[in-house]
C-alpha cells in the first residue's frame, strides 16, 4: 500500500508497515487489545488515500 503512496497511520501517526505488523504481532500474543482499521477513500478518484490502524481495548471477561 505505501509503494501505491497509500498513506499508514498508526493511532494517529505516520507509520511504516513494520511496525504496523510488529503492533498486530504483540496485539495477538497478548490479547488485550485489537487493531481496528479505518479506510480514507478520495471521492474525486475513488480510491483508498489512507488506511488508519487504531488500538481498541479488549473488554475483560
Amino acid at each position: 500500500m505505501q509503494a501505491r503512496g497509500i498513506g499508514l497511520e498508526l493511532n494517529g501517526y505516520a507509520s511504516g508497515p513494520e511496525a504496523i505488523v510488529r503492533a498486530h504481532r504483540i496485539c495477538e500474543t497478548k490479547g488485550t487489545y485489537n487493531i481496528m482499521r479505518d479506510y480514507v477513500i478520495d471521492e474525486t478518484k475513488g480510491e483508498i488515500e489512507e488506511v488508519h490502524f487504531d488500538f481498541v481495548r479488549n473488554p475483560k471477561p
